[in-house]
């Protein structure tokens, strides 16, 4: 974790400090109806950025992006959109009031009053059992979605606020552009991090509910959740770096769960120093999101899950042409006028419950319903 904070402190120091009341004047100023806009602290800091700009749409292939970007689970032409960095500074104050007052809310004309039940889940897990005990994967990643009633008053910056006092470790956002909607989220694992041409990435799978006092020791079935992601993202960055070097797996807390985690870090070739998106689009999404083998598994979910998985389980944050700072869209919520909806999945390999799938999906999703 230090090593991350030394990049993230170092990629940021060159951006001015504004208090938030100066950061709503200028606001006024300089903004556009079309801007989109985020709040984001990294893990293990304190610091909260602020980023606005032009929100446009951008290919894997570019190689001069700068921004904040925001990418989908799936999109068939790989495509993702990105925050412009026009307006870039880093909050001296939480007194997120002032910005309540000039900040516009993106939010989706219409919205589905659905939520997944709790028989169609387990019977979702049931048929993804059913395709590894034929042959057909190794695992698989089935998601669910949860639509709530926001109370009267919600304000996403209290949520904001509230993650990022409760989960020091993760990586807090708050996003809204009229192209993604509104989006919150507090999510432990990182999808990539580059900066002076050196990549680090993480394995994160196989979970365990925390209970006070209890056993949080894994069992083979974590374990082999845990081997899956960590072989394919291996093997991938065996394809864009050299020396390689693993450390793990180790527990993790994210809240109320634990997970494995295995880190990676590797020097980049150097015919992929410019073309980093390349390198994106190879590891994402890994097993711990999507499973195994990525075709299959992948389509079997685009098939078989009863909603669009939107946002989540894609990946978002800051770039620049030579860096990037990017975390898998987990532990995450969309908002809309007057409620929201809830995202969470659960790896399932052979041996897995689907009683127990259901059960670490509600853990997932009350990392932040207890706040709402």
């Amino acid at each position: 974790m230090a090593f991350f904070i030394v990049i993230h402190l170092y990629i940021m120091s060159g951006i001015q400090k504004l208090t938030t009341k100066e950061l709503a004047r200028q606001w006024k100023d300089v903004s556009d109806p079309g801007f989109g806009w985020a709040l984001y602290r990294f893990p293990g800091t304190s610091s909260v950025y602020f980023i606005s700009g032009k929100t446009t749409e951008q290919s894997f292939n570019n190689e001069s992006i700068s921004g904040f970007c925001m990418a989908p689970f799936f999109s068939p032409a790989n495509r993702f959109h990105c925050i412009e960095n026009r307006i870039h500074f880093e909050l001296s104050d939480a007194d997120y009031a002032n910005l309540a007052k000039v900040l516009n809310f993106s939010y989706p004309d219409k919205q589905d009053n659905f939520s997944s039940t709790r028989a169609g889940y387990i019977n979702l897990v049931q048929q993804v059992l059913a395709d590894i005990a034929a042959g057909n994967m190794q695992k698989a990643v089935p998601a669910r979605v949860k639509q709530i009633d926001l109370k009267p008053g919600f304000s996403p910056f209290d949520l904001f606020h509230s993650l990022s006092e409760a989960y020091p470790n993760a990586f807090v956002y708050l996003i809204s552009t009229p192209q993604t909607g509104t989006w919150i989220g507090s999510t432990p694992e990182t999808l990539a991090r580059i900066f002076n041409n050196k990549l680090n990435t993480i394995s994160l799978a196989g979970t365990r509910i925390s209970h006070a006092g209890g056993d949080n020791g894994f069992t083979v079935k974590e374990d082999a959740e845990q081997a899956i992601v960590t072989g394919y993202i291996q093997n991938i960055l065996q394809q864009y770096c050299t020396d390689i070097e693993v450390d793990g797996p180790k527990t993790i807390s994210a809240g109320n769960v634990f997970h494995l985690a295995t880190y990676f870090s590797g020097n980049l070739k150097p015919a992929y120093l410019s073309s980093f998106f390349q390198i994106i689009n190879a590891i994402h999404p890994t097993p711990a999101v999507c499973g195994m083998p990525l075709l299959t598994s992948r389509e079997f979910l685009l098939q078989h899950e009863d909603f669009d998985r939107s946002y989540y389980s894609g990946f978002l944050g800051p770039v620049t042409e030579t860096s990037a700072d990017l975390f898998v869209n987990l532990r995450c919520m969309q908002v809309f006028s007057g409620s929201a909806l809830l995202y969470a999945g659960a790896g399932v390999v052979p041996g897995s419950v689907p009683e127990k799938e259901w059960q670490e999906t509600e853990e997932k999703m009350n990392t932040l319903q207890r706040f709402l």
